[in-house]
């Protein structure tokens, strides 16, 4: 019985240094980037926010939470070096968006990214963005950072991501 135990003890113990829970105050951290860079970005059409830093803020909240997945370093690479152009250039440097997808294929068993079904203009971008943000933020406090990271990368790669104007309208 005691070595089942400690066996099981060992297991766990295992676990949680190989991918140790992240620390409340970094989700404390990572969740209010998270929210204003929602506040920045997630503006009703027409109304001018400050995307660039609600843009610069997301892709950090990102990285702020690549350490804590279970994704391989070369992700949290490729966002730290996505983040690192986005800061010194446009965050529509194609270098940038690029890396951005790269990462989003390495968490994606290799698929390319494609606006989700159903998003064909502006209005029902932002409206998918705020349902993934919320989905990230509520992912974030139950510890599930690749649910978190996925989502947050989704929004980051939608707002670099050119729109063709619906035709006629």
């Amino acid at each position: 019985m005691k070595t089942g135990m400690l066996m099981i003890a060992g297991i766990a113990l295992s676990l949680l240094c190989a991918n140790p829970p992240i620390p409340a105050a970094d989700v404390a951290a990572i969740d209010a980037k998270i929210k204003a860079a929602a506040d920045l970005l997630l503006v009703p059409a027409g109304l001018q926010g400050n995307a660039q830093k609600g843009f610069k803020l997301l892709v950090e909240a990102i990285e702020l939470a690549a350490p804590g997945t279970k994704f391989p370093g070369e992700y949290a690479a490729k966002i730290n070096a996505a983040r690192q152009i986005f800061e010194s250039q446009s965050i529509l440097e194609e270098k940038g968006a690029a890396l951005l997808r790269s990462a989003w294929q390495l968490v994606n068993a290799g698929k390319e990214f494609h606006m989700p079904a159903g998003v064909s203009n502006m209005n029902q971008a932002v409206a998918h963005c705020r349902k993934r943000i919320d989905s990230a933020r509520a992912s974030l406090k139950q510890g599930k950072l690749e649910d978190c990271s996925r989502a947050l990368l989704e929004v980051a790669i939608m707002t670099v991501t050119p729109m063709v104007a619906d035709a006629g309208k």
